[in-house]
């Protein structure tokens, strides 16, 4: 995990600071490992880069490892004694005292297959990924008097949970897409030091800031993938499937046209790029 600690100027989700304030005592008194995922995750990296997200969120995501479903049990309890509530998903819990909505999803030795199965309800939740991103966390103070820091898997990072994510439950998760197209449009902010500092071979002729990020992304998404084979299949497989056809265009291609105010042929080019980035 990296030492290096940012804060921030504004803080978007500020109305959540005392719920995260008690998620992050509750995980250190059981020693849990944990991390924020989702949206939150995401905001975190855009208001450090001074960009606003296209979209807010009540919700908190967090992974946390745990060993059995028993363990799982007692840290849900002990913030049910700490101000939280349950709701009627067996992973979600409300914070009593404002509007927050967190989701805590457990990886870890209680993981089958990579899925977490709740037996009450017959809920299954996918996990994929988790294990991977544990291992590049960064740590951020989200909020301006630097008291409050939490780690977060890199923007890459982000983009895997989120293709994973809308993969699993689509057609009905829209808001993923957007997230996904605002990553891509928007990662030359996040690595143009990087670009002239690892990646010269890609200044050429027909050099556009946009075109090279979604390449500078798969080449960052290929360090993670080249961790597990089910993960890198998993991310070429709905990428390339998402691409394959212009004429009969996915749901990705659609949603990354309509949001980019883009052609078709414009959004192939990017998503081929990131998955050039991944192969080579």
């Amino acid at each position: 995990m990296s030492n290096t600690y940012n804060s921030f100027k504004q803080y978007a989700f500020a109305e959540h600071q005392a719920a995260f304030q008690t998620l992050i005592t509750v995980f250190e008194a059981f020693s849990i490992r944990y991390f924020l995922i989702g949206a939150q995750a995401r905001n975190v990296h855009f208001y450090r880069q001074g960009i606003k997200p296209m979209r807010g969120t009540r919700d908190i995501d967090f992974a946390v490892m745990v060993e059995t479903i028993e363990d799982y049990n007692r840290l849900k309890n002990e913030l049910l004694n700490n101000g939280f509530e349950t709701t009627l998903d067996p992973y979600r819990l409300n914070w009593k005292l404002g509007e927050t909505v967190i989701d805590l999803l457990s990886f870890g030795q209680i993981e089958q297959d990579y899925t977490v199965n709740f037996d009450d309800r017959d809920i299954e939740l996918s996990v994929l990924g988790f294990r991977e991103l544990n291992e590049e966390l960064e740590e951020y103070f989200i909020d301006q008097d630097q008291s409050v820091s939490i780690p977060v898997p890199p923007l890459h990072g982000i983009f895997i949970l989120k293709l994973l994510s809308w993969d699993d439950k689509k057609p009905d998760r829209e808001k993923d897409l957007v997230d996904l197209y605002q990553i891509i449009d928007n990662y030359w902010s996040f690595v143009s030091d990087e670009a002239y500092e690892k990646h010269l071979d890609l200044f050429t002729d027909d050099f556009e800031t946009l075109i090279t990020a979604a390449r500078i992304l798969g080449r960052n998404l290929k360090g993670t993938l080249s961790k597990s084979k089910v993960l890198q299949k998993k991310i070429l497989t709905i990428l390339e499937h998402q691409s394959t056809s212009i004429d009969k265009p996915g749901l990705m291609m659609q949603k990354f046209a309509e949001q980019g105010d883009i052609n078709l042929e414009r959004v192939k080019q990017l998503i081929d790029e990131v998955v050039k980035g991944i192969k080579e």
